[in-house]
């Protein structure tokens, strides 16, 4: 969905006031997108669906292809004040829908960082490259693996960029992003 007044709204109430129960709501967008008319409808009434489109199918194609879904972690700093990643809850709700096995902690943040959202576009690509490791834990798992990355909000890319950058070097066939917003 489009970041705009009505989601800014909706991300504020889960993120930073704690609506926890807006994680099916959120996660049922990324499965069944927003509520848009693609075709016109006919002269019965009844709405013709056109085709999907080229992302719609894309996104079908990379949780179908995927053999886990994990999501961006949180700051340790931040996870405390929140009492939970917005991002992870939305990626098992994912994987719960696709019958998809869901890896907690994949990627772990090498220290907390100042908020990405009070930083621009410079501040958030300077750096990043160097936020994220794998879990030692999990690293037999993610080689020739195809990882869905969950986030909540894509705003410049560079947090997703990063992550499958870290995944990527340690063996991942293939790592896709989906995010709830844009």
């Amino acid at each position: 969905i489009r970041y705009n007044a009505f989601a800014q709204e909706v991300f504020t109430l889960y993120k930073f006031r704690g609506d926890e129960r807006l994680k099916y709501f959120l996660a049922s967008l990324a499965v069944y997108g927003p509520k848009e008319s693609r075709g016109k409808f006919s002269d019965e009434g009844k709405e013709k669906i056109g085709p999907k489109t080229y992302f719609e199918l894309a996104k079908e194609k990379a949780i179908q292809e995927a053999d886990f879904v994990t999501s961006i972690p949180l700051p340790a700093n931040r996870l405390q004040e929140r009492g939970f990643n917005q991002a992870d809850l939305i990626a098992q709700l994912l994987a719960q829908s696709y019958q998809k096995p869901y890896i907690s902690n994949l990627l772990v943040l090498k220290s907390d960082e100042s908020k990405q959202s009070k930083r621009g576009r410079p501040e958030r690509l300077a750096g990043m490259a160097d936020r994220f490791l794998n879990n030692e834990r999990y690293l037999a798992d993610i080689i020739g693996k195809r990882i869905l990355l969950v986030d909540d909000i894509y705003t410049t890319g560079a947090t997703l960029h990063a992550a499958a950058l870290i995944l990527k070097r340690d063996g991942a066939r293939a790592v896709t992003g989906l995010t709830i917003a844009r």
